[in-house]
C-alpha cells in the first residue's frame, strides 16, 4: 500500500477489490458454517459444510443447492448417527451429483473418515466410512479420470495422527490406502495431469517444528517425491497449474502465524514462496488460480476478537494486487472457500458471527480488467462514490498503463483549492479515499487529468 497526499489531506491509494454483488446468510439458532463451495454447471452454487440448526443429532453434514443469485433450490442434512458431523470438501461429479467428504463424529475416539456420493438432487446414492476405533479425519476428496475418487485425511495410529490417503472406485470401495510413518496430517489432494496424485499436508504435527509437507504419489499410491518445507505449515489447499502446483496455508500449525503462498514447480522444488502478514493472525484455507495466472486466496485474518474473513489477491509472482478485510459481524467471522464464478467474480464461502455462526456467502462482480492500448477507460469511467457524501468520498478509477494523474478541487465560483499530482506506476484499478471534513456544505468539482484524458465531478460535501 502506498500513501500520499491529495488535496493537502492523507489518503490511502489501493488497488481496488471487486465491489459486492451481493451477500446471503443462511442458518438457524446454533453454529452453520459453510466449508466448501463450487460453481456448478448451471451456473449456481453448491455448499456443503455443518449445522448445528437442523437435524437429529448434534452437528450434522450440510448442502445446499443455490441459484445463480444465491436463492435456495434445495437443502439436504445427513446424519451419520454421531454427534459432530461435517463436510470439508465437495465437488460436481461428472453425472452431476456431488462427492462430499468429512467427518462422522468429527474429534471423538470412534470418529471416521466419512463419504457421501449424492445424485443431482442431493439424494444418497452411497455413503462409506473409513477407520474409526480410534478417531479419524476426513479433509479433502475429489473425483479422478478413472471415475473413482481419492481421498486425504488423517488417521490415529500409535498415539499420534499420521496422513492417510484412501482411493476408491465409483461405488466407494477401497482400491488401495496409505498411511505416512509418522506424524502428520493430511489436508488437501488433487490429480495430476500423469494420473498421479499430489498430496498437501503438515509434517511432524507431534513436535513444535512442524512444516509444510508435499508428496506426489502415482497412479498406483507409489511415492514419486516428497518435499518439506521449513519455516511453512500445513498445506490446507494446492492447486494444481499447468506448470508445477501453489498452496496456501498458515506459516504456523495451530494459528498465530502468517497467511502464505508457495509456488512450486512440477518437481516440487520452490521456485517462490510470499507471506502476508498484517501483524494479526493469518491463515490461507483456499486458493484458485485466476485467469490472468494470478492467484485468488481466502481465509481470516484478526486476533481474540475479532476475526475477519481475508481476501487476498495476487499476481502471478505472488505480489500483492489487493487484500480486503470483510466485516461481516465485525466479532468472529471465517472464510473457508473460493471458486471463480462464470462471469469471473467470485463466490465466498464461510460464517460469520457474533456468537452462533452463519453460514455467509459474498458474491462480487468481476474484476475491472484493464486492456492495452491507448484506452484509459476501458471498462467503467472513473467515478466518486458515494455522492453526495458526510465525512469522506472515493473517487475510483482504472488505468490501462503507468501515468501521473493529475486531481484538483475546485469550489462554485471555479476557483481552485487544491492540486495534487500522483505518479502511478502499475496499471490496474484504483481506489482513493477522499476525507472532506475540513470542507463546509455544498457544491464542489473534482477534475481528474489522465494524460490527454480530462474527467470532472460534481460532488456535493452534505
Amino acid at each position: 500500500m502506498r500513501i500520499c497526499s491529495i488535496l493537502g489531506i492523507w489518503v490511502s491509494l489501493l488497488m481496488a477489490h471487486p465491489q459486492i454483488r451481493w451477500t446471503k446468510s443462511y442458518g438457524g439458532d446454533d453454529d452453520d458454517v459453510g466449508c466448501a463451495i463450487q460453481t456448478t454447471s448451471d451456473g449456481g452454487f453448491i455448499v456443503a459444510g455443518y449445522t448445528y440448526s437442523f437435524g437429529p443429532t448434534w452437528g450434522n453434514v450440510w448442502l445446499l443447492k443455490l441459484d445463480s443469485g444465491g436463492d435456495t433450490v434445495w437443502t439436504k442434512v445427513y446424519d451419520s448417527g454421531k454427534d459432530f458431523d461435517d463436510a470439508k470438501s465437495v465437488e460436481q461429479t461428472k453425472d452431476g451429483g456431488y462427492l462430499l467428504v468429512g467427518n462422522a463424529g468429527l474429534g471423538t475416539t470412534d470418529g471416521e473418515i466419512w463419504v457421501i456420493k449424492t445424485d443431482a438432487n442431493g439424494d444418497t446414492i452411497w455413503t462409506r466410512r473409513y477407520g474409526g476405533g480410534q478417531g479419524d479425519f476426513g479433509h479433502c476428496g475429489r473425483e479422478t479420470s478413472d471415475g473413482g475418487y481419492i481421498i486425504v485425511g488423517s488417521t490415529y495410529r500409535n498415539y499420534e495422527y499420521r496422513i492417510w490417503v484412501l482411493k476408491l472406485n465409483s461405488a466407494g470401495d477401497t482400491i488401495w490406502s496409505k498411511i505416512a510413518p509418522h506424524a502428520s496430517a493430511g489436508l488437501s489432494v488433487r490429480e495430476t495431469s500423469d494420473g498421479g496424485y499430489i498430496i498437501g499436508g503438515a509434517y511432524n504435527t507431534s513436535m513444535s517444528e512442524d512444516k509444510l509437507w508435499l508428496i506426489k504419489l502415482n497412479s498406483d499410491g507409489g511415492l514419486v517425491w516428497e518435499r518439506t518445507y521449513d519455516d511453512l505449515s500445513g498445506g490446507r489447499c494446492i492447486e494444481v497449474l499447468s506448470d508445477g502446483f501453489i498452496v496456501t496455508g498458515s506459516t504456523m500449525w495451530g494459528g498465530f502465524g502468517d497467511m502464505y503462498l508457495l509456488r512450486v514447480d512440477p518437481q516440487g522444488n520452490e521456485i517462490w514462496r510470499k507471506t502476508y502478514d498484517r501483524g494479526e493472525e493469518e491463515c490461507g484455507r483456499c486458493v484458485r488460480q485466476t485467469p490472468d495466472g494470478g492467484y485468488i486466496v481466502v481465509g481470516y485474518s484478526g486476533r481474540i476478537p475479532p476475526y475477519l474473513i481475508y481476501i487476498l489477491r495476487a499476481d502471478n509472482s505472488g505480489d500483492t494486487l489487493w487484500t480486503w478485510l470483510y466485516e461481516g459481524s465485525g466479532d468472529w467471522d471465517d472464510g473457508w472457500a473460493v471458486d471463480i464464478c462464470n462471469d469471473g467474480g467470485y463466490i465466498i464461502s464461510g460464517a460469520i458471527g457474533p456468537g452462533d455462526w452463519d453460514l455467509h456467502l459474498i458474491r462480487t462482480y468481476p474484476e475491472p480488467k484493464v486492456e492495452s492500448g491507448d484506452n484509459m477507460f476501458p471498462i467503467t469511467k472513473p467515478k466518486v462514490f458515494p455522492n453526495p457524501f458526510g465525512e469522506k468520498t472515493n473517487i475510483y478509477f482504472q488505468l490501462s498503463q503507468p501515468t501521473s494523474v493529475k486531481i484538483s478541487l475546485y469550489n462554485s465560483l471555479g476557483e481552485r483549492l487544491r492540486e495534487r499530482i500522483l505518479s502511478l506506476s502499475k496499471p490496474g484499478a484504483y481506489l482513493i479515499p477522499f476525507d472532506g471534513r475540513n470542507l463546509r456544505s455544498g457544491v464542489y468539482f473534482l477534475r481528474a487529468e489522465f494524460a490527454s484524458t480530462r474527467v470532472t465531478f460534481k460532488i456535493i460535501k452534505r
